[in-house]
């Protein structure tokens, strides 16, 4: 094989690579291997690639539009996790923790829960999630413009 050859076959390689975006495939895995730092990487390489990615669906709207209706319905037709942020609310608050009687009170007054606190609550949930690799409907977040951030 000649230089010019070596160069064409290079770049036909290249172009293939780009086409089906094994690039892409290649460095979401390693970062992959970054995060979650397997035991046995090519065991974990080897099931991951079987396993498709995981999709993620937020539902917003204004009070009365059904969201966790459709959330659910989602959930159950996808067969994804769905994460509803009253239910999270409604567990926290039976756990009667010092931060479950701040969300509590909030609650029976009709006050807005503190972003911090709503924003901690669901990390925890979506952090257990993506570290299943699992598809997930989030239900009732973001809710106002800060959280988008």
């Amino acid at each position: 094989m000649d230089r010019n050859e070596k160069l064409q076959f290079q770049q036909s390689i290249e172009n293939y690579f780009e086409e089906k975006k094994v690039y892409d495939l290649l460095e979401k895995l390693f970062k992959e291997l970054i995060v979650n730092k397997p035991k046995e990487p090519i065991d974990y390489l080897i099931k991951r690639i079987k396993k498709p990615d995981s999709k993620r669906i937020f539902i917003t709207g204004s009070a009365g539009t059904d969201r966790k209706e459709l959330a659910l319905s989602i959930s159950n037709h996808f067969n994804f996790h769905c994460i509803s942020l009253g239910d999270l609310i409604q567990k926290e608050i039976s756990k009667k923790i010092d931060i479950s009687r701040k969300i509590e009170n909030k609650a029976h007054h009709s006050r807005l829960i503190d972003d911090e606190i709503i924003i901690d609550l669901l990390r925890k949930e979506i952090i257990k999630l993506e570290k299943e690799n699992s598809s997930y409907v989030v239900e009732g977040f973001p809710r106002n413009r800060v959280n988008l951030i």
